[in-house]
């Protein structure tokens, strides 16, 4: 029951209160008494029937936001003294629809359901966790509040390094391991990832099927493998291999014929490719080398630039 239901049947009490402790006061009539509890019961209804309404709290892009709130139309209610929390960012306030600010303990009329919305300073950059050597990732720092003139460090560049081309911040992973990539505004203000290089497959060897799967570096241009075919006793041919290119849908991009040992580009439209490769000439694709004695060769397929086994 709210407080203003209880004032009014406070003061009804000590309405009747009087009239009984007095005994020179008049007797109030049954009228007087039926307005007096009719406008208790009236007031209550009102107050009970109030049109209610929410208060939302947004993170907007943190965590840990006040639960929501019901409070009566047309009146007041405080906002909650709970801070919502974002790495690398300072919490600075809440912000209407309407651009009003509101900070933790104010009170504000609301005559409708509100939301609102935390506002930060600080800074912050998206990067994948994992990375493979070879692959290169563009570095973009998102401010808030803050300085937009950034520097960037990588802790450990034999692993992970960071340079600058056409105006553009590049990491590029080079050996297996890990590295904190971090970023800090002119201002100060300061953000950190943890990323982990994992070593590159290169290779690629089989005696039956001639199916490899190939994954492309992360923008780094296009790719070269090399594909090689040898004879039963393990030495190296020069014999004509059919080679047949796919992307992940099975949608053949390529098909003929290269020499063993020879070098094959992989554009960069693709991310994957699936290479299938054939003995003699491209046509058959049955999956096996024979030799001339139709004995099983083997077949390898090598990663030389931008690429790698997936």
């Amino acid at each position: 029951m709210s407080k203003r239901v209880l004032s009014t049947l406070l003061l009804f009490s000590l309405f009747l209160s009087l009239f009984s402790i007095t005994t020179q006061a008049a007797t109030p009539s049954q009228d007087d008494v039926n307005k007096i509890v009719n406008g208790v019961v009236k007031k209550t209804k009102e107050i009970m029937t109030a049109s209610k309404g929410t208060l939302t709290y947004d993170a907007n892009g943190g965590s840990g936001a006040p639960e929501k709130q019901t409070f009566i139309m047309g009146q007041a209610i405080k906002i909650s003294t709970v801070k919502p929390t974002r790495n690398g960012y300072t919490f600075v306030c809440w912000k209407t629809e309407k651009n009003q600010k509101l900070y933790p303990g104010n009170t504000v009329k609301c005559n409708n359901s509100l939301t609102i919305y935390a506002q930060w300073k600080g800074i912050s950059f998206s990067l994948d966790s994992t990375l493979v050597k070879g692959d290169q990732c563009f570095l973009s720092a998102k401010t808030s509040g803050v300085s937009s003139s950034v520097t960037w460090k990588s802790s450990n560049t034999s692993v992970a390094s960071i340079s600058k081309s056409n105006g553009k911040v590049i990491l590029t992973a080079k050996k297996a391991g890990q590295a904190y990539i971090s970023v800090t505004s002119s201002d100060g203000y300061s953000f950190s990832k943890i990323v982990t290089v994992k070593a590159a497959e290169t290779w690629q060897t089989g005696n039956y099927y001639g199916t490899s799967k190939i994954k492309l570096n992360k923008n780094a241009g296009d790719a070269y493998i090399k594909i090689y075919n040898y004879n039963t006793k393990g030495k190296l041919t020069k014999i004509d291999l059919g080679v047949q290119l796919l992307d992940e849908m099975g949608n053949v991009l390529y098909k003929g014929n290269i020499k063993s040992g020879s070098s094959l580009r992989l554009d960069n439209d693709h991310s994957t490719y699936i290479v299938k490769i054939s003995y003699n000439t491209y046509g058959g694709f049955s999956g096996v080398f024979n030799s001339l004695e139709n004995k099983c060769g083997s077949w390898a397929v090598k990663c030389e630039k931008n690429c790698y086994i997936a």
